[in-house]
């Protein structure tokens, strides 16, 4: 809990890119 009030833009990022795999995953098939 503490981490994503300490580093919002690193869990930003990080769910952006999970959510930037999981599009590259759908637009492939």
């Amino acid at each position: 809990m503490n981490d994503s009030i300490k580093h919002p833009d690193k869990l930003a990022s990080e769910r952006l890119k999970e959510l930037r795999l999981a599009v590259g995953i759908i637009q492939k098939e």
